[in-house]
Parts: structure tokens; sequence; C-alpha cells
């Protein structure tokens, strides 16, 4: 759900992701949500997320997560200019 800086509804979705974790659910939805927002020219974007391990994946540099195709698809949105 993404919601407009005074907190009025501005649009949803949703996938069938199959069978996964959590975190690659909640990784999945950061990467869709900010995936949309680009494309509808959001530039000022606000992630929050009740998984705490999911915003750490997204914003910090662990050389151990690096290989993994979704958390460096994450990485690259939230350093999209």
């Amino acid at each position: 759900m993404f919601l407009g800086d005074q907190g009025e509804w501005l649009f949803g979705f949703f996938r069938s992701l199959g069978r996964c974790s959590g975190i690659m659910a909640e990784l999945w939805v950061i990467l869709h949500g900010l995936h949309h927002a680009w494309r509808l020219r959001f530039r000022q974007v606000v992630v929050e997320s009740d998984c705490f391990e999911a915003v750490r994946l997204a914003n910090e540099v662990d050389l151990g997560q690096a290989g993994n195709m979704l958390i460096t698809a994450v990485r690259d949105l939230v350093k999209h200019d």
C-alpha cells in the first residue's frame, strides 16, 4: 500500500510469489513498490516495513548477500537518482 505525504491512499498491488520466506516476500514488495513509484515519477519515497531484516538487507552493504539478485535489484532502485 502506498500513502501520500498526508496519509492518503495512492495505490496498492498484489502478486503471487509462490513459496518463499517472509523476508524474501517483503523484499519483493519493496522492489515492486519502488519500481512502480519510479514509473509514476515519484522521486522522494520513504519505505516503511515491519520486517527489520528486509530493510537491513536493502540498505546495508553486506558482501555475504551481494550475490542475491533480489537484494541487488532492491539496492539498485534505492540508489537510483
